[in-house]
């Protein structure tokens, strides 16, 4: 029986988590303690019961818009050299799925783990982590945290970084496939304006990742610790690192936009003021530069304007074919999971009587 996304991203989730609470509670009762360090280890939680489903789910909510959006260039006549726009987009297909990519990744997961836990002092990690005296380095959650639930996090983080490289290389052989743009296209991109949907596309794992950083923050408020303004600069660099890394892949057309918008800005040029001249010949001769109410309803007149307004759209070509809305959507969804941490910084009580106040 073939599993599916949601029961994987089910069993990921239980897998990473479920041991974790079991054998923390285990370790709490052989040490005969009140110890709540595991439940109020937010970051965990975060880690295991958001990140990881989601990254699994992201497999069926965003690869197959990926694919899409790459079939798309071809639906819309762009491209100019279909051989090798069809070499480089199975090539990415098989790099989506490769195998021996995966097990590189699991292994580099698995040793990036062990070199994580090992770089943090003993007496830094938490007590739910660390064994009962003499009984070995950490406890039996934490031996289950080092070898299971931390791999797997760092390989589906891992995955996915992987596949925005393959996204990323799979755009810089079809930029070079001869495109064929349009300047004075709508959508002020020459016609890429789609690949703007790549964001949202992209939307889950970045909520995964600042989620990561969200529950770390969750933590340290509920551990009643300062937050500190290092803390701010870390969470921030860390949301534009995120929208670097989805951004990035769209440079890739950015010297044939370039190349695009300096070849439409002449061509539109020049057919503009054939166009103007033209016009003044007709209705400017002599000087005069007085025409009757019926000139008015004349063709010429609404030619020109929607040839200068075509101009116009001509010397407005984006550089990077992504507009303002798709970059918002971004970054909201970046900072969605933190606002369960702006509600624990500021208590709900002082929000209400503010917006009170802004109404009253």
């Amino acid at each position: 029986m073939k599993i599916t996304a949601r029961q994987l991203a089910l069993l990921a989730a239980a897998v990473t988590w479920l041991p974790l609470a079991i054998l923390s509670a285990m370790h709490v009762h052989a040490a005969s303690s009140v110890d709540t360090s595991f439940w109020r280890d937010f970051a965990l939680h975060g880690r295991c019961l958001i990140t990881v489903p989601l990254l699994i789910l992201a497999d069926r909510l965003c690869v197959p818009r990926l694919w899409w959006i790459a079939s798309h260039f071809t639906k819309a006549g762009l491209i100019g050299d279909l051989e090798r726009f069809h070499a480089a987009t199975a090539t990415a297909r098989r790099a989506f799925e490769s195998r021996k990519a995966l097990i590189v990744l699991a292994v580099a997961a698995w040793v990036a783990a062990v070199a994580i836990t090992r770089s943090y002092p003993d007496a830094s990690l938490p007590a739910w982590y660390r064994a009962v005296e003499g009984a070995g380095p950490y406890s039996a959650a934490g031996w289950w945290h080092l070898l299971v639930s931390l791999p797997v996090a760092l390989l589906l983080a891992f995955v996915w970084l992987w596949r925005l490289c393959v996204w990323t290389r799979l755009l810089l052989r079809v930029a070079r496939c001869r495109l064929q743009l349009v300047a004075a296209h709508p959508d002020r991109s020459g016609g890429l304006g789609f690949l703007g949907t790549s964001l949202s596309a992209f939307a889950p794992i970045a909520f995964g990742f600042s989620t990561i950083a969200a529950s770390r923050e969750a933590a340290v408020i509920l551990g009643h610790r300062a937050v500190l303004s290092e803390h701010l600069y870390i969470n921030v660099g860390f949301a534009v690192l995120c929208m670097v890394l989805i951004v990035l892949p769209l440079c890739a057309f950015t010297p044939v936009l370039m190349e695009g918008s300096r070849r439409g800005a002449l061509a539109y040029s020049i057919l503009a003021h054939q166009m103007g001249q033209e016009f003044e010949r007709r209705w400017l001769k002599g000087g005069r530069g007085q025409v009757d109410t019926a000139a008015l309803h004349e063709t010429d007149f609404s030619a020109t304007i929607d040839l200068y307004s075509i101009v116009a759209g001509a010397r407005g070509l984006r550089l990077l074919p992504v507009s303002r809305n798709n970059i918002l959507a971004l970054l909201a969804t970046l900072a969605l999971p933190f606002a369960p941490v702006v509600l624990l910084l500021v208590p709900i009580e002082v929000i209400v009587s503010e917006l009170r106040g802004l109404l009253f």
